[in-house]
């Protein structure tokens, strides 16, 4: 008896770091651009620089007030609210839909997915006959 429950309070102590590692993520973290893709209809995919967008390079996600504030590689900021955002087992899913921006006319909707334990992010952007994928890495604050 006396070795169960030591063995219980050891896997539970082991357990703590990533159930607080977990939970310190769901609040605000910053995440970092590493890939990005673009797919145009009638033209095909290609990678590119974060620089020829102006894309974000940094990423600040404060689930709690649902927005993100990224800073452009021109050194410009913007923020967005989050209009939905839940938990899917350990992914934290993110969504939104902007009505116009300065690249995309027409206006765009966004998926972010950010996984609690590795920290590894990914973005979906669809645009009017366009879309984009962002790849990177995120650390809680």
């Amino acid at each position: 008896m006396k070795k169960t429950s030591i063995t219980t309070l050891a896997l539970a102590l082991l357990a703590l770091p990533l159930t607080l590692q977990a939970e310190d993520i769901k609040d605000t973290f910053v995440c970092v651009t590493q890939d990005i893709n673009v797919c145009k209809l009638h033209e095909g995919c290609r990678e590119l620089h974060p620089v020829e967008m102006n894309s974000p390079d940094f990423w600040k996600i404060e689930l709690k007030e649902k927005t993100i504030t990224a800073r452009r590689q021109d050194g410009s900021y913007g923020t967005v609210k989050i209009a939905t955002q839940q938990m899917a087992n350990d992914m934290i899913m993110m969504q939104g839909v902007l009505d116009t921006t300065e690249n995309f006319e027409e206006g765009i909707g966004w998926t972010m997915a950010v996984h609690t334990g590795t920290g590894r992010m990914s973005i979906a952007v669809s645009a009017h006959e366009e879309t984009i994928s962002i790849l990177g890495s995120c650390h809680a604050l």
